[in-house]
């Protein structure tokens, strides 16, 4: 295992020969996704802005790689301040949200509709900023799926009762999310 999902990684690695696994778990432990990397490659890139890994990473044949401990390679990039070290910064995040949106496809729709809007950006007022179709694309969900699992959140106090999708209580959103 070279990286472990969760963990902010320790080295990042450079793959220069060989093939690698990246992959990712839900909370039940089962395999949320697979993909097979070859050189080159890079991992653990996400300590450079403090992140965890979103996936494990383990060699699937025999692998050359370099490794460098991220305190060098945080040295190496320079500030993140600079130009370029905000691009990277930038692209790592996107990275990372990308990870966790191909999680959120995992589960029933109540849940997958729990996890999405845990994490969205809500107005001063509790209102969603998003629009609902978008969610719903987003989730590979029909709308009418999409408006049932909000009915079911409003119901448990999740989300407010009324026309829109406004925040109810954050605890009720999170604990419908983590289930």
């Amino acid at each position: 295992m070279l990286l472990r999902a969760g963990e902010i990684p320790p080295t990042v690695w450079f793959l220069r020969r060989g093939q690698v696994t990246l992959g990712a778990a839900t909370e039940e432990g089962t395999e949320a996704g697979l993909a097979v990397r070859e050189p080159p490659a890079l991992f653990g890139i996400e300590a450079l802005v403090g992140a965890p890994s979103p996936h494990d990473v383990k060699a699937l044949t025999e692998v050359v790689l370099c490794a460098v401990d991220t305190a060098s390679f945080r040295a190496w990039v320079g500030p993140l301040e600079s130009p370029a070290g905000a691009v990277l910064g930038l692209q790592c995040r996107e990275t990372i949200q990308r990870s966790f949106e191909r999680t959120t496809l995992e589960g029933h729709a109540v849940r997958r509709v729990a996890r999405l809007l845990s994490v969205q950006a809500w107005r001063p007022d509790g209102r969603l900023e998003v629009p609902q179709r978008v969610l719903a694309r987003s989730l590979a969900m029909r709308p009418e799926t999409f408006s049932r699992a909000v009915a079911r959140l409003r119901e448990v106090g999740a989300l407010a009762r009324g026309r829109g999708v406004r925040l109810g209580r954050v605890d009720v959103l999170e604990r419908v999310a983590a289930e």
